[in-house]
């Protein structure tokens, strides 16, 4: 078990002021399948930040699993990719203050997805979120990385984003 006090120095030191813990997160962190999350606020509440711990940090390809996300992010920083929490620091070793694997990034404010045939009810609501959801992904195909597998049939070739250059989403209206 990770001693909470140390992860709220980190992110004081990452900060630069007091944090705290919120969402419960203290007690009972965020888990999901690879990672256990625990979310911080400064004093001032101006920043919010989260913790992301893998859940096996001994694993053997931990340490290049998560130097291949902090890439991934910084990536997707630079390229100003929406919906995506800001990198601020990572270590992909053992020898740091919490003696386990992190990642450091923004925290972002959000309610789960309902998604059924009667939620969101409006056909303006559930348009919205697709749209989102497409120009998310589409954005990512902006920065992936030299030597993943492209489809040589693909047609975004140019200086164009691939978001400018798909038409697929302009039906989709309001």
């Amino acid at each position: 078990m990770l001693d909470p006090a140390a992860i709220r120095i980190l992110a004081e030191n990452l900060v630069g002021s007091t944090c705290h813990f919120i969402l419960d997160t203290e007690n009972n962190p965020f888990t999901g399948g690879e990672y256990v999350v625990y979310a911080l606020e400064n004093k001032a509440k101006s920043r919010r930040i989260c913790v992301r711990i893998p859940r096996n940090p001994t694993g053997p390809y931990v340490g290049l699993r998560l130097e291949q996300e902090a890439d991934f992010r910084r990536r997707i920083g630079a390229a100003q990719v929406d919906l995506f929490q800001q990198l601020i620091a990572y270590d992909h070793t053992l020898d740091n203050s919490l003696h386990t694997p992190y990642l450091a990034l923004g925290w972002a404010d959000g309610i789960p997805l309902k998604w059924s045939d009667a939620n969101p009810a409006a056909e303006r609501d559930r348009k919205r979120v697709l749209r989102a959801i497409a120009n998310a992904s589409l954005d990512l195909l902006g920065i992936r990385q030299a030597g993943m597998f492209i489809d040589p049939s693909s047609t975004i070739r140019s200086n164009s984003s691939p978001r400018e250059k798909c038409t697929r989403l302009d039906h989709i209206q309001d």
